[in-house]
C-alpha cells in the first residue's frame, strides 16, 4: 500500500503540474499529449502488446496498440505518461498495459499501472461521482454504477473494477462478479455510449515526427539504418532514396 500511497500523490502532483483539475470527467489525452510535447502514435500491434514508449533525439515518443478497445488505449496512453515524465533512463519499451495490476511483476511497469489508475479514475473525482450518482446507496456499488463510471472517465471495464476494489468500493469476489457482466448490454441499457469496449484499428503518424527524423537524416544525425529501423518500430516505412548514404555507427 506504501508503493500505491506515493503513486497516488505522483499522480496528484501531475494533475497540478498540468492543471488538470476537473477531476470528475475524463482527461482529454491527446491535448495533454500536445501541451507536454509529446508525439502520439497509434497502430495495430500484435495482441501481447498494448503500448510503447520510445526517445528519437530529443523527442518522447508514445506508441498505442488499436487493436485494443479505446478505453485500453486511454490506459495505456496515460501508462505510457508515466515512462515518459518519471522513467528518465529508459529509451524505449513495448508494455502489455494494466498486465500488472493483480501479479508483483516488474516494479516499474507496476507503478506505471497503478499512476494511470490513478490519473485516469482519481480517487476524490470517483467519490464525488458514486455519492452523486447512488445518493444515500453507498454501502454497495451497483453494476450500472461501475459502467456509468468507466463511461465517464473513458476507461475499461476492468481497469474500473480493479480501481473501485484498490478503492475499497468493492471486494475482490464482487469484482471478479462485475468483471464477467455484458458491459455493451448495461451500457445500451442506459442509453450510455458503447464506443470505449471497441476498437479502432486505425493508424495515426505525427506529421512532427516524419519532419524531424527527415531533418535528422539530411543532416546525418542518425544512419539510414536507425532511420529505417525507427519507422519500422512505428510501422511506416518511408523511401530513403533522396537521402545521402551513412554507414556509420549513430
Amino acid at each position: 500500500m506504501a508503493m500505491m500511497d506515493k503513486i497516488e500523490r505522483l499522480a496528484g502532483r501531475f494533475r497540478v503540474k498540468y492543471q488538470l483539475n476537473d477531476l470528475k470527467v475524463s482527461l482529454d489525452l491527446e491535448r495533454l499529449l500536445e501541451k507536454m510535447d509529446i508525439l502520439l502514435f497509434k497502430k495495430p500491434l500484435s495482441e501481447g502488446i498494448s503500448g510503447g514508449f520510445f526517445k528519437v533525439d530529443l523527442e518522447r515518443v508514445i506508441l498505442v496498440n488499436t487493436t485494443k478497445t479505446i478505453g485500453r488505449q486511454n490506459f495505456s496512453i496515460a501508462h505510457e505518461l508515466y515512462h515518459a515524465e518519471y522513467s528518465l533512463d529508459m529509451k524505449s519499451v513495448l508494455c502489455n498495459t494494466g498486465s500488472s495490476l493483480d501479479t508483483s511483476g516488474n516494479e516499474e511497469e507496476k507503478k506505471a499501472d497503478m499512476f494511470a489508475s490513478a490519473l485516469l479514475m482519481p480517487r476524490e473525482g470517483i467519490d464525488r461521482n458514486i455519492a452523486e450518482i447512488q445518493k444515500e446507496e453507498l454501502e454497495t456499488v451497483k453494476p450500472e454504477t461501475v459502467v456509468w463510471l468507466e463511461n465517464i472517465y473513458k476507461v475499461s471495464h476492468l481497469a474500473m473494477c480493479w480501481r473501485l476494489h484498490n478503492l475499497d468500493y468493492i471486494d475482490r469476489i464482487t469484482r471478479e462478479t462485475y468483471a464477467g457482466v455484458k458491459v455493451t448490454q448495461i451500457a445500451e441499457k442506459m442509453n450510455l455510449s458503447t464506443d470505449i469496449y471497441r476498437n479502432t484499428n486505425e493508424t495515426k503518424i505525427s506529421d512532427k515526427f516524419l519532419i524531424l527524423l527527415d531533418t535528422l537524416r539530411r543532416y546525418n544525425r542518425i544512419t539510414t539504418q536507425k532511420y529505417s529501423e525507427v519507422f519500422q518500430q512505428v510501422g511506416c516505412f518511408r523511401d530513403c532514396e533522396d537521402f545521402p548514404q551513412n554507414d556509420e555507427d549513430d
